[in-house]
């Protein structure tokens, strides 16, 4: 057969293929939104199961959420990401519309679930049992159908995963600090008494950065890894949620101190709060600083991260103060 011939008729055969894999398929239709609307759009957000229990509030940009009468800032990245999913979300089946086969699918009265306000409507999901593609839901005035949307995870989540709980702002970073400083005197969770009184600072020289610990007046050359993974424990300071003003009102039991390059400064003041801790920061730009000022619960274990010891931090075979 002449070569030409043959070219056209393997473009013949690619074309049919292409043109009945493009042809809709009787009873597999495309699968249609989960939602209808617009979920980037959605101007709030119910989360209701047994890890939490919330209503999360568009605020500009922003999103923010209640907490014990006080509106305190939320994660909008992980209230975008929530919305993405649902937005992405398909049907891919239509599994029944019979009341009395809702309960074997996991989807009841105490169903987790997640309404959202959103243009127009507010729509409410209960998530049943969970499958190889995705789950079973019910949306409101529907059976139930399967969908591929990955929801059960935020259901999954407590609280604070939702909560902005970083002290200091997204910016202050570890390279930006030059002088960082602790005083600490409490006990820990085994009763042990702890206590410590150091700074480390930074010196630009011609071999670049160097780092040095300064305590009770003797300057001890520090081991800069050490420090700055130290550092990184204080600017990323996270608290487990939100605490009540009045728990700070007593004396400080330890309190620490950061200098940036730029300029600005911050401080935490942390106070016992029961088995627990609160902190209590100050400087420019906080994030909380737009809802009259936040108190952090901090747990033990992270306040061993923050307040260790200072012989931790000086360079190897470095001996004296």
């Amino acid at each position: 057969m002449d070569r030409s011939v043959t070219a056209r008729l393997a473009v013949v055969a690619i074309l049919a293929v292409l043109a009945f894999a493009g042809r809709s398929v009787p009873g597999r239709p495309a699968m249609e939104r989960l939602v209808p609307a617009d979920a980037d759009g959605a101007q709030w957000v119910r989360v209701s199961s047994a890890a939490a229990d919330l209503r999360l509030v568009r605020d500009g940009s922003a999103w923010i959420t209640e907490r014990d009468g006080r509106f305190v800032p939320a994660r909008s990245d992980r209230v975008r990401l929530l919305l993405e999913t649902l937005g992405a979300g398909r049907v891919v089946r239509e599994v029944t519309a019979d009341p009395l086969r809702f309960r074997e699918l996991g989807v009841g009265p105490l169903s987790p679930s997640l309404t959202f306000g959103l243009t127009g409507t507010d729509v409410t999901l209960r998530l049943g049992l969970q499958t190889a593609t995705g789950g079973y839901v019910a949306p409101d005035g529907r059976g139930v159908v399967e969908t591929d949307a990955g929801l059960w995870f935020f259901v999954a989540q407590p609280r604070a995963y939702w909560e902005y709980l970083r002290l200091f702002p997204e910016d202050v970073a570890v390279s930006g600090v030059i002088r960082a400083e602790v005083r600490y005197g409490y006990a820990d969770a085994d009763g042990r008494s702890r206590s410590g009184d150091y700074a480390v600072r930074q010196e630009i020289g011609p071999d670049g950065e160097r780092w040095f610990v300064e305590r009770s007046g003797v300057v001890l050359p520090a081991a800069t890894r050490e420090v700055r993974v130290w550092l990184r424990e204080l600017v990323d300071l996270v608290g487990s949620g939100f605490g009540s003003p009045s728990g700070a009102e007593g004396a400080a039991q330890a309190a620490l101190f950061l200098e940036l390059s730029d300029g600005r400064r911050y401080s935490a003041s942390v106070h016992e709060y029961g088995d627990r801790f609160l902190a209590v920061p100050e400087g420019s730009g906080l994030p909380g600083a737009a809802y009259g000022g936040l108190t952090y619960v901090v747990e033990p274990a992270v306040l061993l991260r923050v307040f260790t010891d200072a012989g931790s931090l000086v360079a190897p075979g470095v001996t004296g103060g």
